[in-house]
């Protein structure tokens, strides 16, 4: 399979309903996720909600691109913003 850029695989993933993450610039299906993970996630979120502000926490809505050789985008579960980053 062809290596995609960054650019090509947001089209390929806009173009889909189901869920991807470019991985060393090939394209993967993001499996069902677990009952165990949500509620870790769930978990997580409700101890971050602690310390930071409401607006700065993103969850499972924000796809990232990680630097390197090749092109690769994650989608991960919590996150948390600068306030650079906080386009409310």
């Amino acid at each position: 399979m062809q290596k995609l850029t960054f650019e090509e695989y947001l089209a390929y993933s806009e173009a889909t309903e189901d869920r991807w993450e470019l991985v060393n610039g090939e394209v993967e299906k993001i499996p069902p996720e677990s009952r165990l993970n949500s509620h870790i996630a769930l978990f997580l979120l409700s101890q971050l909600l602690k310390v930071f502000p409401f607006q700065l926490l993103c969850c499972k809505d924000t796809e990232i691109q990680v630097s390197g050789r090749l092109a690769t985008a994650r989608i991960p579960n919590l996150m948390v913003l600068t306030e650079e980053l906080d386009m409310r």
